[in-house]
């Protein structure tokens, strides 16, 4: 989970690394300004991006 102001500024560098020793995790990014949540592929890996309600849905799921 990485929290970025604006979706936009996501550099997805360092989830990248982690996907590649964690190849089945999922990568959340929370942003406020994600009015639907959307996904992004970067070469292999796909990152969700996702607002605070969302995530707050996700951890009512898993909690």
């Amino acid at each position: 989970i990485e929290c970025k102001w604006r979706d936009k500024d996501f550099d997805p560098a360092n989830a990248k690394v982690f996907l590649r020793h964690y190849d089945k995790a999922q990568v959340y990014v929370v942003s406020h300004n994600v009015s639907h949540p959307y996904s992004h592929r970067y070469g292999d890996f796909t990152i969700k991006f996702i607002n605070l309600a969302d995530f707050e849905n996700i951890c009512k799921h898993f909690g």
